[in-house]
């Protein structure tokens, strides 16, 4: 999603980062991070460079819902379907148990597309 994290200096009493500072489409400029010892996080200032916002791209998600039900119905579905006749080579066994697989998956739990603006 193009995000970008920008601190990369410890923000935490035990040297860890924990404050972050993320953005898509400003540049930001971390100027300090400063332990001001009033709490066992750092203060992070940081300036935006570019207060001009860069266009906005339409960008397509896809995903799968699994659901506890779901992975039921996957056992099921993955249960019912006859295994491959031996002998036969690893990769074929490989490549047919990832289909069946997939098939089963796309059966349950159906890929879901989006258009994110």
């Amino acid at each position: 999603m193009d995000f970008k994290q920008h601190v990369n200096l410890p923000t935490h009493l035990h040297g860890h980062t924990l404050d972050l500072v993320i953005s898509n489409v400003l540049n930001i400029n971390i100027s300090s991070v400063v332990d001001l010892a009033l709490f066992d996080h750092h203060c992070i200032f940081f300036n935006s460079l570019d207060h001009s916002l860069q266009p906005i791209t339409e960008r397509t998600v896809s995903k799968q819902h699994i659901t506890p039900k779901v992975a039921t119905t996957l056992t099921s579905q993955i249960s019912a379907y006859n295994s491959t006749v031996l002998p036969s080579s690893c990769e074929d066994l490989v490549k047919d148990l990832n289909h069946k697989m997939k098939t089963a998956l796309d059966a349950v739990a159906p890929l879901k597309t989006k258009k994110i603006i």
